[in-house]
């Protein structure tokens, strides 16, 4: 990461071009280590000089979306409405006093809300690490924008700021 500012043009678009490639891929697994990425890209803007840098390094951030499986959010939704009917059925069951079936519709609906339980689990992973990497554009952005406030009295703009400026919206 700290040769995303070297003098090295090569090696600079090389790392620069490694990093875009990493931030851009949409795969669920790659969360926790998008997050480390843009840990340390936060550490290298703040700590070298924007000049030296790609000016296409942040355009990437621009184009995270926001990872949420589809099918496990439908399938919770699906559990729902399957639990509440499982639970409609039950009150029914036991003012009837049939408590043989109450019971086994009773395990049919703890089953179901074991398995939304599990599927709840990984969504709330993936809601998890998207926020942690909406937190950590957000921090490079401020941190770009606040070193070029610190520095108006030369007149050199990051090269960064148009990505910044097409970003934070």
């Amino acid at each position: 990461m700290p040769r995303l500012a070297s003098g090295d043009s090569i090696e600079r678009k090389r790392v620069t071009d490694l990093v875009v490639y990493l931030l851009g891929h949409y795969d669920q697994g790659l969360l926790e280590f998008k997050v480390d990425i843009l840990k340390e890209l936060n550490n290298v803007v703040k700590t070298k000089n924007h000049q030296n840098m790609e000016p296409n390094l942040l355009d990437c951030l621009v184009l995270h979306t926001i990872i949420v499986d589809e099918e496990k959010a439908k399938a919770i939704a699906e559990s729902t409405t399957r639990s509440k009917e499982l639970h409609e059925r039950m009150n029914k069951l036991r003012r009837k006093g049939k408590l043989k079936e109450y019971k086994e519709i009773k395990l049919e609906m703890l089953n179901e809300v074991k398995q939304a339980d599990a599927i709840g689990v990984d969504l709330s992973k993936s809601g998890k690490y998207n926020n942690e990497v909406i937190k950590e554009i957000l921090a490079i952005y401020f941190s770009i924008l606040k070193e070029q406030m610190s520095d108006q009295t030369t007149n050199q703009q990051s090269p960064l700021m148009k990505s910044v400026f097409l970003g934070i919206p």
